[in-house]
């Protein structure tokens, strides 16, 4: 029967075999006077728990309702502007289908008329000048950084110069002086080109680029280093691109395996001297077109034979620019194979990039999703994406309209290091007004209009029209649904405040366990059931909570001139047991927001940076005394009742303790009694036996 022993093992007692008594019997009943104290401490303490575990579901039960509604997440959510918005638009119209409309609480009624839709805001962006990868067949977001090669891509020039980094060095290379120094027909293109650049990077004084100074059409290759950004530099073997034999060249390009005739080409040359390249990408385009099977022929702009003119070509996958002015088609194939890409990590793997001037650390064993995610999540303000399909890079800022984009080191991907200005303004008209903006979703009168295409010219009375009116439906739906939800929850709280004993029940109290062990589990339930009711019996602090809930209703909210009551909410009767839940007036409630949802919005949501009640809206005073009762007056209650339990548990640990010192006691005597009456029986059976002895002399 004792609750919590302070013994935690039983021992093995042999009593009454002496005295033929029922000793643990006895020495229990002896014990039942203290077993009744250590009882009704028990009881004390459960009562105490039960009443901890009701009020802490008080407070779950108003963490859930504030969560629920007094927030911004969810589909029930109350403080949303768009609960009461009750302007709803109606679009209509050849081109209905270009814009969407997003009317608010500060919508006018109406009509606008949207005409022509002569272009969409566009972001500024960059992107990949060619292919991206070395074979153009794409790349998998699951290749590592380190392991890509991209595509082989000339130098580019702005305005005739190209600004690059090369072993921590920048040089800025022209177009022309770059052009007169390779010219010499005895030396690879390649090499002509290494040496301008190392001239480039002596005048700064810098690492220079190394590599074999004879090179063997066909065989030589050299190991260069280069680096797009400083102190930061890769490995690049150069090889020269083809095998000359009998003055004849075997190449593959595009896919078609030629021989080119040095002297046929040679006396196109001699012959045609003005025709610049172009006669002889026509030679080539005849023999890929002649070959078995036959490739894709090489395509450019018809004019190469005037001086200065330029193109852009695709050889094998990679991009070059061809010029008429000393250009020929072997270094056209040197340029379009001798470097093959990659990106440029130091000794530790790492490499930068630039973007609107946001540094971003790149790591070799990076994938290209895992950049494409860093980019997109750091400061530059752009979003950075690779299409498969077209095997191209692209970076664009976020913000539509024209704006500067800056991109730096990035080279590898195919994209020029410059600041680019390409956006567009987004030009509509509207209600016969021409308007420019930097986006294609933008506010007009209070009103939120999204460009979704061009519409090209538009008609008289072909116009887009959209009708503005009032319709507070779906609002006084949502507002109905906010307060049912108040009204189940109050109805709780007001039945555990109400909640009492009929006189048979006052008996029901916490059960022992030595009560328990006699009944069944459903029995115990429904005692139980019983014995907890009325545990919140007017409570104080839940009562004045209610009480201020329903004063909130009747205050007016400063600054807005109206009290939740003026627009239909009111509380019920304490007669009928409704006092402390809300009766909703549901045409007054529409025809407030009917006429001004704004001020309907602010009766529940103004005041929120206010610390003062009477100037924040309802939604704000029910979650500071929601608040305020959880933690002020339940906290206060729950830890004075935490104190309590504590103190129980000490008068039961004591009681315990006492009553098991008792127990021993008696045992003690119980075992020196048995000893005595053995003692006593062993001298009885001596005499006896004596007795016996002499009777029979």
């Amino acid at each position: 029967m004792a609750v919590n022993p302070v013994n935690n093992f039983s021992r093995l007692r042999l009593m009454g075999l002496s005295s033929g008594m029922e000793t643990d019997t006895i020495i229990k009943q002896m014990l039942r006077l203290s077993q009744m104290r250590i009882d009704t401490r028990y009881r004390a303490r459960t009562q105490l728990e039960w009443k901890q575990e009701a009020l802490t579901n008080v407070g779950n039960l108003l963490t859930d309702f504030r969560w629920k509604y007094l927030t911004v997440m969810g589909p029930d959510a109350m403080r949303l502007s768009s609960v009461y918005n009750s302007t709803v638009a109606t679009i209509s119209g050849k081109f209905k289908d270009s814009v969407s409309v997003e009317t608010s609480v500060n919508s006018p009624t109406g009509t606008m008329r949207i005409g022509e839709i002569q272009s969409l805001a566009k972001a500024t962006s960059v992107s990949t000048s060619g292919n991206a990868s070395r074979t153009g067949e794409g790349f998998k977001l699951t290749d590592k950084l380190g392991d890509i090669r991209v595509s082989n891509r000339p130098i580019e020039f702005i305005d005739g110069e190209a600004r690059l980094n090369v072993n921590g060095t920048n040089i800025i290379i022209n177009r022309a002086e770059m052009e007169s120094q390779i010219a010499d027909a005895l030396r690879p293109d390649i090499q002509n080109i290494y040496d301008y650049m190392n001239t480039k990077i002596a005048e700064q004084g810098g690492r220079q680029i190394y590599f074999p100074q004879t090179f063997v059409p066909g065989s030589s290759t050299a190991t260069v280093w280069i680096g797009n950004t400083p102190n930061e530099y890769t490995e690049i073997d150069v090889t020269t691109w083809g095998a000359y034999t009998d003055n004849k060249l075997d190449v593959v390009v595009n896919a078609a395996s030629i021989t080119i005739d040095l002297d046929q080409m040679q006396s196109l040359i001699d012959n045609y001297p003005s025709s610049g390249i172009q006669n002889q990408l026509d030679y080539v385009n005849y023999l890929i077109s002649n070959a078995s099977p036959p490739g894709m022929q090489i395509e450019f702009s018809e004019g190469l034979y005037e001086s200065g003119a330029s193109t852009t070509l695709t050889i094998n996958g990679k991009t070059v620019n061809a010029y008429s002015d000393g250009d020929t088609i072997d270094r056209l194939l040197s340029r379009a194979n001798a470097l093959t890409g990659g990106l440029n990590f130091d000794e530790n793997g790492k490499a930068n990039i630039r973007i609107n001037n946001v540094l971003i650390g790149l790591d070799k064993d990076m994938t290209i999703d895992d950049m494409l995610r860093k980019v997109n999540g750091s400061a530059a303000g752009v979003k950075m994406t690779y299409d498969r399909l077209s095997d191209m890079f692209t970076v664009e800022n976020l913000k539509t309209g024209p704006s500067d984009l800056t991109v730096w080191g990035m080279e590898a991907f195919g994209i020029a290091s410059r600041t680019e200005n390409n956006g567009s303004l987004a030009r509509v008209q509207i209600n016969g007004e021409w308007l420019e903006k930097d986006s294609n979703t933008f506010d007009f009168r209070g009103v939120k209009i999204t460009l979704n295409n061009t519409t090209g010219p538009v008609a008289a009375g072909e116009e887009t029209v959209v009708a503005l009116k009032r319709d507070a439906t779906e609002a006084v739906g949502k507002i109905k649904s906010f307060f049912d939800g108040y009204n189940t929850l109050i109805k709780k709280l007001e039945d555990m405040l109400a909640e009492r004993k009929t006189g048979k029940e006052t008996s029901y109290g916490p059960l022992t366990e030595e009560e328990k062990s006699a009944m069944t589990e459903k029995q115990i339930e429904a005692w139980e059931e019983i014995a907890k009711k009325g545990l919140l019996r007017n409570e104080s602090g839940l009562q004045s909570m209610i009480f201020e809930l329903r004063s909130a209703l009747y205050s007016t909210v400063k600054g807005v001139g109206l009290s939740p009551a003026d627009i239909g909410i009111r509380t019920g009767s304490y007669y009928d047991g409704t006092g402390g839940q809300i009766i909703l007036d549901e045409a007054r409630l529409r025809e407030a927001l009917e006429a001004d949802p704004e001020r309907v919005m602010n009766v529940f949501m103004g005041g929120s940076d206010s610390t003062v009640s009477a100037e924040r809206g309802l939604l704000w005073r029910m979650d500071d005394l929601m608040r305020g009762y959880t933690n002020g007056s339940q906290a206060v209650t729950l830890g004075g009742l935490e104190n309590s339990i504590r103190r129980e548990n000490e008068q039961i640990e004591r009681l315990q303790k006492k009553m098991y010192d008792e127990e021993e006691r008696l045992y003690m005597k119980f075992a020196a009694m048995e000893t005595a009456l053995s003692k006593l029986q062993e001298q009885s059976d001596w005499f006896m036996s004596m007795l016996n002895g002499n009777q029979q002399k």
